[in-house]
């Protein structure tokens, strides 16, 4: 008898209990006493004799392979099967039925959707994300033996296969895989992740600072002036903002209004924009990278003058704009921003003695550019106080 698989709306309604489901997950890896065989994948048996022939049915098997999919093609390289994925070499299998891995973590983070959505469909293998920049890879044989241990506690697979990938290999080149066992044969702990060092010292004095600076905003924060300045900023007069940043600009000579991307080009996209909407507020976007000394200099002295104080907040106004999940408060925004920028300002007080083996997601760009990035203007951090002080009383 075959157990019918359910449909979110089955259990949306509860018609399926916990334990049907937990004999789905089961069922799905078709467990014989302490014995176990894989589903069927899209290659078919994995093992070196059945991918020789099946890559032997392309026109040129020792050139660009036979065509899989559009992202998968296989194909022969001193007659060993190789998969490629996107061009690139991924697995060789050996005569021996040894899988060797030609792919790093990196690779893998180009392609997250193929490596660890698609590719499981197709051979006997699971790769899954750990955590930024880390995946890990392990052969579903291995897999199956952990699944007893969550037998009657997971009712999803995939919280299941989450627990156990954690415990598998780091991608990394080189690794080899029997496929008769799915044992790894060679595993490799240089790429474990570690985190980075820092002078205890040092990090006091940081803590102090940055501390005492974040106060400092939240109380603005909560006493109203945040807000007040973001309403100054928001009803500045364009027009006027505009010709402060084209004067500037011509005066130290960085001005080219026809070159694309250029200052010029972009305050003139957002004049154009204003023949059609004269409410057109400036959106002005902020490089922070750059910045990291600027606003050092005021953390270190606990000052906030409108010279940093203008640019935070219509930074923390932005990242509430690009939030797409929920609406962050303003507080909250606050904890993001400074969260990113966290690990550039701990390099800069000389905080960080040994780096991390992988580097932390601190992408300051997309964060701090203005939804409508197109109809915005890039500038100095030194440059946004002059630009409003005309305009901020």
């Amino acid at each position: 008898m075959t157990m019918k698989v359910p449909s979110w709306q089955d259990i949306t309604l509860n018609v399926w209990n916990k334990d049907d489901l937990m004999k789905l997950n089961t069922n799905n890896w078709q467990p014989v006493g302490d014995t176990h065989t894989i589903p069927d994948h899209g290659l078919g048996k994995f093992d070196y004799d059945s991918l020789w022939k099946l890559a032997l049915k392309s026109r040129a098997p020792r050139g660009k392979g036979k065509f899989i999919n559009t992202w998968l093609r296989l194909k022969l390289d001193n007659e060993e099967p190789c998969l490629m994925i996107y061009g690139k070499e991924f697995m060789r299998v050996s005569q021996d039925n040894i899988a060797t891995v030609q792919i790093d973590t990196k690779d893998v983070w180009h392609s997250p959707s193929v490596y660890v959505s698609a590719l499981e469909k197709w051979i006997p293998f699971m790769i899954m994300r750990h955590r930024t920049g880390i995946y890990r890879i392990m052969h579903k044989l291995k897999v199956l033996e952990h699944v007893k241990e969550f037998v009657g506690t997971e009712i999803y697979s995939w919280t299941m296969y989450q627990k156990i990938l954690r415990q598998g290999q780091v991608v990394c080149k080189g690794l080899r895989f029997d496929l008769n066992t799915g044992k790894l044969l060679n595993p490799n702990t240089d790429h474990e992740p570690t985190k980075c060092v820092e002078h205890k010292d040092k990090r006091k004095e940081w803590r102090k600072n940055i501390t005492a600076f974040k106060k400092q905003l939240r109380t603005r924060l909560r006493l109203g002036v945040v807000e007040t300045m973001l309403d100054k900023i928001q009803n500045a007069n364009t027009t006027r903002c505009l010709n402060v940043i084209e004067t500037h600009a011509k005066l130290l000579g960085k001005w080219d209004s026809d070159e694309y991307g250029s200052l010029g080009y972009q305050v003139g996209r957002i004049r154009e924009e204003q023949k059609d909407n004269k409410n057109t507020s400036l959106q002005v976007a902020i490089n922070w990278n750059e910045s990291i000394e600027f606003i050092a200099s005021h953390i270190a002295n606990n000052t906030m003058p409108n010279e940093i104080f203008i640019p935070l907040c219509i930074t923390i106004q932005t990242i509430q704009e690009n939030a797409w999940r929920s609406e962050p408060t303003l507080d909250q925004c606050i904890t993001t921003f400074f969260n990113k920028l966290s690990l550039p300002l701990r390099r800069h007080f000389g905080v960080i003695e040994k780096e991390a083996t992988i580097s932390s997601d601190n992408n300051l760009y997309y964060i701090c550019r203005p939804r409508r990035r197109f109809y915005s203007v890039e500038l100095p951090i030194d440059q946004i106080y002059n630009t409003y002080k005309g305009e901020i009383k």
